[in-house]
């Protein structure tokens, strides 16, 4: 009895640890599930982001194109889904779940993310991009400790089920041994009982022999047995105390039950190294899960910087806008012309304001220019070439002053040349007015005779077109001659083949009355028959040799018929023999038409060429002569223009001379020396492109 209570105890104790082992797995999977505080932390930073985003889709946010826009509505809708796919995969119970999908929304948002961070124009999204970038993390670590948790789970549940049938098994065959023992040591003390009876009726001395020798016996190898197995059943149910197992084995019930016994020791020594494996997965987890509280208050602490990070860069980026307005009001009045506007110098922000003072002091310079630019285009409008405009700008400014007071000098060494150049040109008008008058009276000759050629020539020209058209004529009259040949010659063709495809029907048709006269000739031979047979039959074949008698005259009208078609087809086929003989005869008559009209058509183009040629030949003289007309007259014109414009000339340098007078001209030893010197210097700094632009545009002697 103690034993079947010590074994329903240890019954009872493995339920009791099972229980236990369902609710830690119960709880661990509470503190890794969708609603535990990793995950709870995680849907605030994914509600935060999302709010970050949404600040910037507002009206008044960075979001200004649509490109743009559509590009963080993409961003938003794809982190959104990666966030419903892992807390679709943390509600699953399954320690073999595929967590790809999640890598891939993932992967997927971040790409979006950086799409729509390409598609700003002056915000880049690095805190949404670095914030989901540790929320990608985060979710890779839910993500591993879920499935760590489930596989866990399903590993501690294996074993003690293994652990729990193999005891339960165990202990139900121990009592069913220690029933069947005590049922053994029952039956064997009714047999000592019996010995012990039959030994007093033998005698005293024997009984009391016998019965001492069975008690030692009894107590050697049973008492003794059952007392070191109640020891070690008591001491497997004293919690946490040493067990020591009996030395003593044996192949009968005891020995078995010492077997039992000392398998459910190891059981339970097992169980307690599986409590010591839980304990120690128990400790794992909940280290993991400080870490993972560490992780989240370092998680809201780079959230909370984040926050202030975006707001910082919102109120940099509200000032960078300002800054930029203005700048653009500044640079449009640069642009209209109005160098009196500055930008502010007070923005807060070491870079905005070095950028406002180089563009003030860039205005300053660029006003400066001009000013003097001014003063200096004002001189030289004023006829003065004599201006110094020497100033301490360098790079281009410096380049754009000193091209200004190199202009002027060389303005003043050019208004030296034209004065000399304008008597020279004054002297020597004379002259050409002089040889224009007699170049005008050659080309009027040369003119006159032209155009009586050009007229001759006119009259051959008209005369070549003339038959160049008649060639042409006969030409197309030629081939209109050839292509009606051709088109005969093919109808006879045709014509001769549907003679002899008539020819051909006229054959099939005798064989078919051949056939006809045969079937005559059955049909009579059968009415002959007929008519015997009815002879033979008497009176009652009467009627039936009437009708084999019109039979046989039927027959015979057909032969005849078919005999007369026979002889109408052929006198037929005679004719259409003729026939074909005589088309074909006509087809090569048409042939040799046909040829005599090509041959005829060749020539006819020949002659046709040699016209068109003898025609250009003629138009290329006349076209020459036209242009030699052309060139004569031209020249008969250009010589009175030079007439006219050597006049002209002589006025013109008289009047350039007093135009020249005007001009206060600079000293002329630094006119000489500018040209070849200071010119070529400012050029230098402004461009290789400008002194050669000058020599490029000066007027060849030529």
């Amino acid at each position: 009895e103690a034993l079947k209570a010590l074994v329903a105890r240890a019954h009872d104790q493995l339920y009791d640890v099972r229980l236990a082992v369902e609710n830690r797995l119960a709880a661990e999977f509470d503190e890794f599930g969708p609603s535990s505080d990793s995950a709870l932390t995680f849907r605030e930073d994914i509600a935060a982001l999302d709010t970050m985003l949404s600040s910037l889709l507002a009206e008044d946010g960075p979001a200004d194109t649509t490109p743009a826009r559509l590009a963080l509505h993409r961003a938003r809708g794809a982190i959104s889904a990666a966030a419903r796919a892992l807390f679709d995969v943390l509600v699953k119970l399954d320690p073999d779940l595929d967590t790809t999908p999640v890598t891939a929304a993932f992967g997927t948002a971040a790409q979006e993310l950086r799409g729509a961070a390409q598609a700003f124009r002056t915000l880049p999204l690095e805190d949404a991009t670095a914030a989901l970038g540790q929320l990608t993390e985060d979710a890779a670590w839910i993500l591993e400790s879920h499935v760590e948790t489930l596989h866990r789970r399903a590993a501690l549940r294996r074993d003690y089920d293994i652990a729990y049938a193999a005891l339960a098994g165990t202990t139900g065959e121990m009592v069913a041994r220690v029933d069947s023992l005590t049922a053994r040591g029952i039956d064997d003390v009714a047999a000592v009982e019996t010995i012990t009876r039959a030994a007093a009726l033998v005698g005293g001395a024997l009984m009391a022999l016998v019965a001492t020798g069975v008690y030692l016996l009894v107590r050697r190898r049973i008492v003794h047995r059952l007392r070191s197995l109640a020891r070690v059943l008591d001491e497997l149910s004293t919690p946490d105390a040493e067990v020591h197992l009996p030395r003593w084995t044996g192949a009968d019930e005891l020995g078995l039950l010492r077997d039992q016994v000392v398998a459910f020791k190891e059981g339970r020594d097992e169980i307690a190294r599986m409590q010591r494996e839980q304990q120690a997965h128990l400790d794992q987890l909940a280290e993991k899960e400080a870490q993972a509280r560490a992780a989240a208050t370092d998680l809201a602490a780079r959230k909370a910087e984040a926050e202030r990070a975006a707001g910082a860069m919102a109120e940099r980026q509200n000032r960078r806008e300002a800054m930029i307005a203005e700048l653009g009001t500044v640079v449009g009045s640069v642009a209209a012309g109005d160098l009196g506007r500055r930008l502010s110098l007070d923005w807060d922000d070491d870079q905005l304001d070095r950028l406002a003072a180089g563009v003030n002091g860039l205005v300053d310079t660029i006003e400066t220019v001009f000013d003097h630019a001014n003063h200096a285009i004002g001189e030289i409008a004023a006829a003065n070439l004599d201006v110094d405009v020497a100033g301490e700008l360098g790079g281009v400014f410096g380049a754009f002053q000193q091209m200004i007071g190199t202009t002027a000098l060389r303005l003043s060494g050019v208004v030296r040349e034209i004065a000399a150049a304008g008597r020279d040109v004054s002297a020597g008008s004379d002259d050409i007015t002089e040889i224009a008058r007699n170049l005008a009276e050659e080309n009027a000759t040369q003119a006159q005779t032209v155009s009586q050629i050009a007229s001759a020539v006119d009259q051959i020209n008209a005369t070549v077109a003339a038959n160049a058209a008649t060639a042409r004529a006969a030409r197309g009259d030629a081939d209109s001659a050839a292509t009606l040949a051709a088109a005969g010659s093919a109808d006879v063709e045709s014509t001769i083949a549907a003679v002899r495809q008539i020819a051909e029907s006229s054959a099939e048709i005798v064989a078919f009355l051949n056939e006809i006269e045969s079937i005559a000739f059955q049909t009579n031979l059968l009415a002959l028959n007929a008519s015997v047979e009815a002879a033979r039959a008497g009176e009652a074949g009467k009627g039936f040799a009437v009708v084999a008698s019109e039979v046989r005259g039927l027959s015979h009208k057909t032969a005849q018929a078919a005999e007369h078609i026979k002889r109408i087809i052929d006198r037929a086929g005679a004719d259409i023999g003729r026939g074909v003989d005589l088309v074909e005869q006509t087809g090569r008559q048409i042939g040799t038409i046909h040829g005599a009209i090509v041959a005829l058509s060749a020539r006819i183009a020949d002659v046709d060429r040699a016209s068109e040629e003898q025609a250009g030949a003629v138009e290329s003289v006349a076209t020459a002569i036209a242009r030699i007309d052309t060139a004569v007259q031209s020249g008969v014109a250009r010589a009175q223009t030079c007439d006219a414009a050597a006049a002209a000339l002589s006025t013109g340098a008289r009047r350039l001379s007093d135009l020249v007078a005007a001009f206060r001209l600079a000293p002329e030893a630094a006119a000489q020396k500018t040209p070849e010197t200071a010119l070529d210097r400012a050029a230098d700094k402004v461009g290789p492109g400008i002194a050669h632009g000058r020599a490029d545009r000066t007027v060849s002697p030529s």
